[in-house]
């Protein structure tokens, strides 16, 4: 990934003649030595929220629920904390003073900044995608630096992301290849293991998948192997892979001042207001259809009542609560 003399002037050209970013092959195989080389690092910050989602796995329906919920809580937490750890992780270098401890003590610093920035770009996003999906799509990748911008240079909210957007202008095209290649392998991945998963469970269960008890025995089995390689392998792969997308783009842009940021970032607050308007308008429209068309589920005499006739039904509490507003 050495782009020296990125930026060239022409005079034939308005502006700088931009170098194209790496190959997608390129920055897929530097992923994958940054992981081996610090595998152990990588691993260890995985391995929490992989540990505490076990019990749901193995003993999901026989756990008393309290325990299961606790399981699933704690699982959800630390894998949002896990998050955090890795991007400090290859913010670090793959080297965070403290090893897997330091990293997530380092990573919970930038808590409220990821969280801000995630709930920011969610809603510039959907505010994009009411425009007729296409600017939602553009702003996704737009954006999609904002949280290593944070990171890496201690940028905030829309900060954070009118830097992302001036490191991905002129460059929309190849990060979004890059990132679709990356999906598709993924994805490609997940329907293979999926197939050989079917197929052994239809062995399992004899040659017409009978025997659901023999078959029922490996899915355990199944989900952890699913379980680990979307802890180990895609997740923190995906974090360092998007990584050195954003230091190519950052080498590339390293001749080009940032212009008009003030403007950017008045573009981003229209996106992010007019997704609040949008997300306000599907709540008060689900709101008003659950109450003029759930009631008719329940009412005996409706031709879709999913109610059984009985002077104790729920339809009368249902309209009680009907008539209340």
């Amino acid at each position: 990934m050495d782009n020296q003399a990125n930026v060239e002037s022409s005079p034939l050209s308005r502006g700088p003649v931009l170098a194209a970013l790496p190959p997608f092959s390129d920055i897929l195989s530097e992923s994958f030595v940054f992981y081996k080389n610090h595998a152990p690092i990588i691993l260890g910050v995985s391995a929490v929220p992989f540990m505490l989602a076990l019990p749901n796995n193995f003993f999901f329906g026989t756990m008393p629920s309290l325990f299961s919920g606790i399981f699933l809580l704690l699982a959800s937490i630390f894998t949002f904390f896990s998050r955090l750890a890795l991007f400090e992780t290859v913010a670090e270098n793959g080297d965070p003073a403290g090893g897997v401890l330091g990293a997530y003590r380092s990573g919970f610093k930038y808590l409220i900044s990821f969280a801000w920035a995630s709930v920011l770009i969610s809603f510039a996003v959907l505010g994009g995608t009411m425009l007729l999906i296409i600017p939602g799509i553009l702003l996704s990748i737009s954006l999609s630096m904002s949280i290593y911008v944070i990171f890496m240079e201690g940028k905030k909210g829309t900060q954070a992301m009118a830097a992302s957007w001036h490191y991905v202008k002129n460059y929309w095209g190849q990060v979004f290849w890059r990132i679709l290649a990356f999906g598709l392998i993924v994805f490609a991945v997940s329907i293979l293991y999926l197939f050989i998963m079917m197929s052994v469970i239809f062995m399992k269960g004899g040659s017409f998948g009978v025997d659901l008890a023999e078959s029922v025995k490996v899915l355990p089995i199944f989900k952890l192997i699913q379980l680990a390689m979307q802890n180990f392998l895609f997740i923190p792969l995906g974090i360092i892979y998007s990584y050195f997308i954003y230091l190519s783009l950052r080498t590339a842009k390293a001749g080009v001042p940032e212009t008009d940021v003030e403007n950017i970032k008045k573009r981003i607050v229209v996106f992010v207001v007019l997704g609040i308007f949008v997300l306000l308008a599907l709540l008060i429209f689900a709101t008003f259809s659950i109450y003029k068309y759930l009631p008719m589920f329940f009412d005996p005499n409706s031709p879709v009542s999913l109610a059984v006739p009985s002077s104790a039904g729920l339809y009368p509490l249902l309209e009680l609560f009907q008539n209340s507003f």
